[in-house]
């Protein structure tokens, strides 16, 4: 083999190498409960068979239409750096858009705290002809590595007989550096923002 073809060689496998795609990593929101699973792997026939005929009987919440900020309404994840500052993490990004995860995991923590109440999210196949509705528009929904996450929305709650408007702002403290404890916050925020929610919903 020539000079020329080991050069030829040496620089078409340095092309190569630099066009392997870095890896990706996704995140989501939901997370399945080893208690919940725990008890649903332990619960008969019958108790499935009973606790459908309550869901049944209970009157169907709609979470949506929920609004994002432009800036994080894409598959990256948007971190804030410092003040003014944000950068979009091309890498790290949601496994499902926010638009679809937010309102199932939302409807999942209120049908916990209300649960006079079935809430299901705007999107659902199961949902119907809903009894009220929650629509909620989210304003912040901030990640700052290292340091946690930071969510605040308007609401407002519309059933046949009353409507519920409020504002709320939550935070929730990253357990450790990294994107996973960021989004452990995150979804803690979640949390923390339906708890507030409900809150002023049972003051009615």
């Amino acid at each position: 083999m020539t000079g020329r073809s080991l050069l030829v060689g040496a620089l078409l496998a340095g092309v190569a190498g630099g066009c392997t795609s870095p890896r990706e990593h996704l995140y989501s929101l939901e997370c399945e409960s080893s208690d919940v699973s725990a008890a649903a792997s332990s619960s008969t026939a019958t108790d499935h068979a009973h606790t459908n005929t309550v869901l049944t009987n209970l009157p169907v919440v709609a979470v949506g239409p929920l609004t994002l900020p432009d800036i994080v309404d894409r598959p990256q994840l948007v971190v804030r750096e410092g003040e003014y500052a944000v950068s979009v993490l091309e890498q790290e990004r949601w496994a499902a858009p926010l638009k679809e995860t937010l309102p199932r995991v939302l409807a999942a923590q209120l049908s916990v705290q209300l649960p006079e109440r079935r809430f299901l999210a705007a999107s659902s196949a199961a949902l119907g002809s809903p009894d009220a509705r929650l629509s909620i528009g989210i304003t912040r929904f901030d990640l700052v590595p290292a340091r946690g996450a930071r969510i605040s929305a308007h609401w407002n709650y519309r059933s046949r007989d009353d409507s519920v408007s409020g504002e709320s702002q939550v935070d929730a403290v990253a357990t450790g550096n990294g994107y996973e404890p960021l989004i452990d916050a995150a979804r803690r925020a979640c949390v923390a923002l339906v708890d507030d929610i409900a809150a002023q919903i049972r003051r009615q």
